[in-house]
């Protein structure tokens, strides 16, 4: 299965656990499937390699990913902060609700869908040739 099937798998699941009440599985989830869009997104376009990306000297494979993306795009500079700050909201969200010892408030469930769903329709508009 392709980094993109496994986004939209993770999508798929995250709203279906959010649905059964499951919130901080369905945030890791939601998360993880714009993750895994970007990262296919990067090694499509070759901006990075696998092994350059999992090379933890440089960072982690997150921020690489985003900063990857980040740097190879060209265009409307709010559009493109807009992404790494949502990007970058969705981690923070997703590390409370994956470390954290209670379940995330509906608000801050809503802030990683509304995040997740802006870096969804940013590279379904900006970055679909990579698909």
């Amino acid at each position: 299965m392709c980094l993109l099937e496994k986004s939209d798998l993770s999508w798929k699941l995250g709203q279906r656990l959010e649905r059964e009440g499951h919130i901080n599985h369905s945030a890791h989830h939601a998360y993880y499937s714009i993750l895994q869009l970007l990262k296919h997104i990067v090694l499509r376009a070759n901006w990075a390699t696998e092994y350059e990306l999992d090379d933890h000297e440089r960072g982690s494979t997150h921020n690489q990913v985003i900063n990857n993306v980040y740097s190879n795009l060209s265009g409307d500079l709010i559009a493109m902060n807009l992404l790494k700050r949502s990007f970058l909201r969705a981690k923070r969200v997703r590390v409370e609700a994956d470390y954290g010892s209670e379940d995330i408030t509906p608000a801050r469930r809503q802030s990683l869908n509304d995040s997740c769903i802006y870096v969804k329709e940013y590279c379904d508009e900006h970055l679909c040739q990579y698909y």
